[in-house]
């Protein structure tokens, strides 16, 4: 094996390392997010009066607008 060959070999295999850690980091960053979906609630009901017998809510989305 000549040296341009072991050299582009060298090339490619680093470029295969971080493409390789670039994808694990995009899973992980999918993993957090997902987590954080499950945890969080997609509706949220809150009372509209003072008294919490009456029923009278409300549903508010995630993003801050009226369901």
């Amino acid at each position: 094996m000549d040296t341009s060959t072991a050299a582009q070999l060298g090339v490619l295999g680093f470029a295969a390392i971080m493409i390789l850690a670039w994808l694990a980091s995009k899973a992980a960053e999918v993993s957090y997010e997902a987590e954080q979906l499950v945890r969080e609630p997609l509706l949220t009901r809150y009372d509209t009066e003072d008294d919490p017998d009456d029923h009278d809510t409300k549903v508010m989305r995630r993003d801050g607008h009226m369901a």
